[in-house]
This record gives C-alpha cells, structure tokens and sequence, in this order.
C-alpha cells in the first residue's frame, strides 16, 4: 500500500511541475474589425508580465468541416522565415508581420463558421475558437 501511495504522490508531483512549468499561451480575439480578427497572444505564465510579447514561428487558422477540425487545410498561415522565433503581442488576419511569410492565402471568412486561431513557438502553444 505504502508503494502504491509513492507513485501516486510521485506522479501528483510531476503534473504539478509539468503544469506550473507549462508554456502555454493565450490567445484572444482583441478586434473584429472589417471581419478580420486581431489575435492578442499573451503569457500564461503567473511570473511574467501580462503584456511580455509571445515568441511564435507559425499562426494558422483553421475551419470545422463536417463538425471536426480541418487540419489538414488552413485558411491563412504565416510562418517565420528560416528555423526560429518572432515575438509577437498580436496577429492581424490576413496581414503578415515583418519576419514571417504567408504559406497559405488568406480566404475570406464566411460569417456564422466556426474557426480556430492556433499559434506554435518554442515548445508553446495558444489558441483560440471563434465565429465569424
């Protein structure tokens, strides 16, 4: 019993480090305007300032077909130029920051679709579900 109990605390423990050390960040819709989304990309980090920039390589959207997640096709992407990092506050819809590159055109979003708004950096990630 004593044994069983050990690896319970053990692994309580490790969650515990693994989600207090977790390097995930939020994303928000900060402005709808013209129907194009402003993503605001901020820590989750408890030690870090709110308005500390995010480093990202990459932001998609993506659509829901048929009541699942269509990965496997992007609505728009950007991704950094090159194998690293940019940090970023926001991300504008169909705008692409200095540094990055659209991989995928944006295409108009259709009012009522649902989308998501997912963000990759350094062993991060963030993203946000959203309507039209």
């Amino acid at each position: 019993m004593k044994y069983f109990l050990r690896i319970i605390l053990a692994g309580v423990s490790l969650s515990c480090a693994v989600g207090f050390s977790s390097s995930m960040f939020s994303v928000s819709i900060s402005s709808l305007e013209m129907g194009r989304p402003s993503f605001a990309l901020q820590t989750r980090n408890p030690t870090a300032s709110s308005d500390e920039p995010i480093k990202i390589s990459s932001f998609a959207v993506y659509s829901k077909k048929d009541g699942k997640w269509d990965y496997g096709h992007a609505v728009w992407e950007i991704k950094t130029v090159g194998d690293f990092s940019i940090s970023l506050r926001s991300v504008t819809y169909g705008v692409v920051p200095r540094e990055f590159t659209e991989t995928v055109s944006a295409k108009p979003l259709a009012p009522g679709v649902e989308y998501q708004g997912v963000g990759f950096g350094p062993g991060s990630t963030g993203s946000i579900d959203f309507i039209r």
